[in-house]
């Protein structure tokens, strides 16, 4: 894009953002305690333990051993993690730059656990559901890669070592990396979910479209929303969510990979990968017993998309110490330099 008009493009999305809070301020805050909730409830507690846990796996294997567990590991994460994991790898120098497109063209999907029980078991009321949608995922990133797989940069651009690399094999340091990475994937996450909630009240929409808007801006919302619906076209837009990533999974993707990473072969894989999750999800559904009756109820059935368990709780408390001592760190840092230097 043209630099000129990506700042135009960027500076008219702001104003309209903030024109919006100005407007609809009672819409605006209902989308950003939305967006906490969320955060706190379901982000957070599935993302802040993986992001430590794959940081100190990756800091303890060989060179070999760590492009042997990226993809099981990302697959097990979902996308944010599969990012993480990328750009540390990258960052080590134990891929190069093709590998790292392809790593993410294979890996980057939502995780088994909201697939399988989020979208298929709560939302669709079927988790055999949810089974097909996550191996129709698995599917179509492996049709995609293997398809995009020429158009991805040659190999030998790997980045040397960073220096203090090893230093990640502390828990210390591991635990403010997550932090780092938990913080980019919520403010995207309460960034779209406030801008969504200002669309849904300044330009009402029928109940599909309205659906489809959530799902390219935040893709649980989307889910959420498609179920609601009932019948099959719920299993196709959430087939349709989970392949398109929406605009904040996007926007954390990119937040958390270095700028030597182009996203350009990631969004062809992920068109290539919506046909292909959609026609496994079309013929599963003929052949899958049992699926009619969940999927006619869908449009009466009560939709349950906020809980603070405890985990969530024990998890956000952590979070926010662990904010808090990096914090400290920090200013207690500074403050050294400030008096080594004077």
């Amino acid at each position: 894009m043209n630099p000129l008009l990506k700042r135009g493009f960027w500076l008219a999305a702001a104003s309209a953002l903030l024109a919006g809070v100005l407007v609809r301020p009672d819409a605006a805050a209902q989308g950003f305690a939305q967006g906490l909730r969320l955060c706190v409830g379901s982000v957070l507690p599935a993302l802040f333990p993986c992001f430590a846990a794959c940081s100190l796996i990756l800091a303890q294997l060989t060179p070999r051993q760590c492009r042997a567990t990226l993809l099981p590991l990302s697959w097990l994460g979902g996308y944010a993690v599969c990012a993480q994991l990328t750009a540390r790898a990258y960052r080590r120098g134990n891929i190069d730059t093709r590998r790292a497109g392809l790593l993410l063209c294979l890996g980057c999907g939502a995780a088994p656990g909201f697939v399988i029980g989020c979208v298929g078991g709560l939302l669709l009321g079927s988790a055999p559901l949810g089974w097909v949608l996550f191996g129709a995922q698995l599917a179509g990133n492996a049709v995609s890669a293997l398809v995009c797989r020429p158009l991805l940069p040659p190999s030998g651009r790997r980045r040397p070592c960073m220096a203090g690399t090893a230093a990640s094999a502390t828990l210390p340091q591991a635990v403010g990396d997550a932090v780092n990475s938990c913080l980019s994937v919520c403010g995207c996450v309460v960034l779209f979910c406030t801008v969504s909630q200002l669309l849904q009240v300044l330009c009402p929409l029928p109940a599909l479209y309205a659906a489809a808007l959530s799902g390219a801006l935040e893709v649980s919302a989307g889910c959420a929303k498609f179920a609601a619906l009932g019948g099959a076209v719920s299993v196709y837009g959430c087939s349709l969510c989970l392949s398109a990533l929406s605009a904040s999974v996007w926007l954390q993707v990119a937040a958390l990979l270095p700028r030597e990473i182009s996203l350009r072969p990631l969004a062809l894989a992920r068109c290539v990968q919506a046909a292909v999750s959609l026609g496994i999800v079309r013929l599963a559904l003929g052949l899958l017993p049992g699926v009619a009756p969940a999927l006619a109820g869908g449009a009466n059935r009560l939709v349950v998309t906020e809980r603070l368990p405890p985990d969530a709780l024990v998890t956000g408390t952590l979070f926010l110490a662990a904010v808090l001592y990096k914090g400290y760190k920090t200013l207690y840092n500074n403050k050294y330099n400030y008096e080594v230097n004077r």
